[in-house]
């Protein structure tokens, strides 16, 4: 384990339970931000609905069951463009 690795270890070890759940709900909100601004770019204005979709659609695209839901749910999905 590197000297960086060991730090963080260290550090998150010391934090409380709270503190560590607010840290992983931080990061959560973060990727989320970041792949709907990787998906805006690549796909052009969508409403925020479609926008939601699609973010689970790149999260979750791959699972057998939630794959398929999630694009029926993004076919029924009006993608009002929002200029």
């Amino acid at each position: 384990m590197s000297f960086v690795d060991g730090e963080y270890h260290r550090l998150i070890a010391k934090m409380t339970p709270s503190e560590r759940m607010g840290r992983a709900s931080a990061l959560w909100a973060w990727s989320q931000e970041a792949i709907g601004r990787r998906l805006l770019a690549e796909l052009g204005p969508m409403s925020d609905e479609r926008l939601k979709w699609e973010i689970a659609l790149h999260r979750y695209g791959r699972d057998k069951q939630l794959g398929p839901l999630i694009r029926r749910i993004l076919a029924d999905v009006h993608g009002r463009v929002v200029s």
